[in-house]
């Protein structure tokens, strides 16, 4: 899955360096919402921080922990969506996402990981999909609880975004086939 269709003009694109200068145009529309909940917008604040991070991500693509994709609208990059940590021991990976404001509220974010999902449970045998998210985001846990996730729990102060020490909700989506 390196691109597939989500809704209509709306694709996903595995992120690669060549897509510097619209990752980079991204963050900055964006920044001011992003930072307060993404832990890596605070630290990317050049082309090249975007560059080094867009390499990070092509590393752990290659080495099999997961897959960052572009959400593109035409040729505008319109969000991200990723699958992280992929631990094939305990059969568990994460997912997030992020989406430009403008974009917000007609269900992309809600298809793609719909399509995430089914990708980590059918195609990679997934068992627990794990979604973390500041205990304020209303919509990370608006999504959370759209797909049933269970909240296993909140950790408090475990994470520095912005500057400062937030709670992260942890929640589970476990595979029913089990």
């Amino acid at each position: 899955m390196l691109t597939q269709e989500i809704l209509p003009g709306i694709e996903l694109r595995l992120l690669e360096k060549r897509h510097t200068n619209a990752f980079f145009t991204f963050i900055e529309k964006g920044r001011t919402g992003f930072e307060n909940w993404i832990p890596f917008v605070s630290k990317t604040l050049t082309k090249e921080d975007v560059e080094n991070k867009i390499s990070s991500f092509l590393e752990i693509h290659k080495n099999g922990n997961g897959y960052f994709w572009g959400l593109w609208h035409n040729n505008t990059l319109i969000g991200m969506i990723l699958i992280k940590d992929i631990d094939m021991s305990t059969r568990s990976a994460e997912i997030g996402c992020m989406i430009d404001k403008e974009y917000e509220g007609r269900g992309i974010i809600r298809e793609s990981c719909r399509m995430m999902i089914d990708f980590l449970f059918n195609d990679l045998n997934i068992n627990k999909i794990i979604l973390c998210c500041d205990e304020n985001n209303d919509r990370s846990i608006k999504i959370a609880k759209y797909f049933n996730f269970e909240h296993e729990g909140t950790l408090k102060q475990n994470i520095v975004i912005n500057g400062k020490l937030r709670n992260t909700m942890h929640w589970a989506l476990f595979n029913v086939k089990e």
